[in-house]
């Protein structure tokens, strides 16, 4: 009798709760205060919401119950790692943080086998973090100063200040599935694999930041672990900013797989090896670790790739039309990524040449970086063959056809006869307007048509004595008409 009767205090207390527009931690919060309670586990399944003062009974099996919401409402500091009971389970940072305090030598979050953490933050609260000697963030909401100088901003919740030599995973270390959503995961640093995230299952990354975390070893952003095949699903949020020997963003192991689609961004993460060069190193991709492009790249989309075999083949994406190469850099200058010719799958390889010449060979443009997929483009001025007694010559295309690139190639101008309207002496002109340039209609020279010609703005004489023989022909204002057909300065 006792136990239904709370079990029916519980669900009338949650219903008022339900209905109120502004709760006792909401208010508390606004003020500044912190609240009496810390942090809020609704249960939907069984209709129930309970408060905590202390985050270690509000994580605990019975509390935080499977397909249950944990809410926080204050900044949380824990000198233990927070281990995610069985089951499916979701955090919302609400704006707040969670930060690693006394010893700090371990993961912030402990995803077990068998269980899933969802984290979301339903809250845009701005907070303040400074930068050390080794580029690792600080948070600390008290910095005072100049913005961009003395200090920096993000928005929303977050996970910081994990720090250990031996750890695995400085926010996150998953043996399950971690799903994000929203959040900021910042400032964490391991002396060996994961800086931010550690994984040996499943992560979904949709959103969220992923920023200035730092591994000695692997993954300085995310970690994906060579136990065995695990996989990260990139969808969207950025992961930048953070350090590792190998894969300053994300390192692939062996047989690891990276599933892209959405507008997700993995830019301006780096190699620690060589201090204070800051190479660039945002996905590193071990040998036979994989990239499979499953759904269409966003405009904001933008991917740094690195391969340790050098030259090969990025992707195995089932659908190749979803391989947008315009959305994916190489970060080792030396390489381009271009889409295989025979495959279309995506790969690194060294640029290849393109040479443009001219009828007599002469080199109007060489490009040296082509991606195999690409079609070389021509940025010169038009290709020009002088005008004989022949007749005068037009640019037509380029021999071999233009296509898209497999190899180095050499492109060479061709040319059509095309109609003479007027000549100069025994140098024949298709245009009128290449004919009364100063430096072909000289002085004393005589301009003789060959043809009727239209024209759509005045025929300006040269300074100095010029003639014009019509030859029968006449000229004829087109166009607006509004205008005299010649003009003599």
């Amino acid at each position: 009798m006792m136990k239904k009767l709370k079990r029916l205090i519980s669900v009338m207390l949650s219903v008022l709760l339900m209905l109120s527009p502004l709760n006792v931690l909401t208010a508390y919060a606004a003020k500044g205060d912190k609240p009496a309670a810390i942090a809020k586990v609704k249960d939907d399944i069984n209709m129930t919401i309970e408060f905590f003062s202390d985050i270690t009974e509000a994580v605990k099996t019975e509390n935080w119950r499977e397909e249950s919401t944990l809410t926080i409402y204050w900044d949380i500091e824990t000198t233990e790692p927070i281990i995610v009971p069985e089951g499916r389970h979701i955090l919302d940072l609400n704006g707040f943080g969670i930060k690693a305090s006394g010893s700090r030598d371990f993961s912030i979050f402990i995803v077990p086998s068998g269980s899933e953490l969802i984290l979301n933050d339903s809250s845009d609260t701005e907070h303040r973090y400074s930068l050390d000697e080794n580029n690792l963030a600080i948070v600390d909401d008290d910095l005072e100063g100049t913005e961009g100088e003395d200090y920096f901003t993000f928005t929303g919740g977050y996970l910081t200040g994990a720090s250990g030599n031996s750890l695995n995973g400085g926010a996150v270390s998953n043996l399950g599935t971690f799903t994000m959503n929203g959040g900021t995961i910042i400032g964490n640093s391991t002396g060996t694999k994961g800086g931010g995230i550690y994984s040996c299952d499943t992560v979904n990354i949709n959103g969220g930041l992923r920023t200035y975390n730092r591994a000695n070893g692997w993954g300085g952003g995310i970690y994906l672990s060579d136990i065995a095949p695990n996989t990260v699903n990139l969808s969207g949020g950025e992961i930048s900013h953070n350090g590792a020997g190998n894969g300053g963003g994300i390192h692939i192991s062996r047989y690891d797989t990276v599933n892209l689609s959405g507008s997700p961004i993995v830019e301006d993460n780096y190699s620690i090896n060589n201090n204070p060069d800051f190479e660039l190193n945002n996905i590193n991709l071990a040998q036979d670790g994989i990239i499979c492009v499953t759904g269409t790249l966003g405009s904001e989309a933008s991917i740094g790739v690195r391969s340790s075999n050098g030259a090969s083949v990025l992707t195995n994406s089932a659908n190749t039309e979803y391989n947008d190469v315009s959305k994916f850099t190489s970060d080792n200058g030396d390489y381009v990524i271009g889409k295989d010719a025979s495959s279309s799958q995506l790969k690194i390889h060294t640029p290849y040449t393109v040479t443009w010449l001219n009828e007599n060979d002469d080199v109007l443009e060489t490009d040296t970086d082509v991606a195999e997929g690409a079609i070389p483009e021509y940025n010169g001025e038009t290709p020009v063959k002088p005008n004989d007694t022949q007749g005068i010559y037009i640019f037509d295309d380029w021999s071999p056809e233009v296509v898209a690139a497999t190899g180095d190639t050499v492109y060479r101008a061709t040319y059509k006869i095309g109609t003479a309207i007027a000549k100069i002496g025994d140098v024949l002109y298709g245009k009128i307007e290449n004919a009364i340039r100063a430096e072909n209609w000289t002085e004393g020279s005589t301009l003789t048509l060959l043809a009727d010609i239209d024209i759509t703005e005045s025929v300006n004489v040269p300074a100095g004595a010029h003639t014009v023989d019509l030859n029968g022909y006449g000229i004829r204002a087109a166009g607006s008409s509004d205008f005299a057909i010649i003009k003599i300065p």
